[in-house]
Formats: structure tokens, C-alpha cells, sequence
């Protein structure tokens, strides 16, 4: 579903931001 792909993105962008 898209919003399970952005939710996956958003997990990503927060780990990257969370560096």
C-alpha cells in the first residue's frame, strides 16, 4: 500500500535525521 511505503520512508528520513 503507499501509505505503508511512507511510513517506510518516513522511518528512514527520521533515522537519518535522528543521526
Amino acid at each position: 500500500d503507499a501509505l505503508r511505503e511512507l511510513t517506510e520512508k518516513g522511518v528512514i528520513i527520521r533515522f537519518v535525521i535522528g543521526r
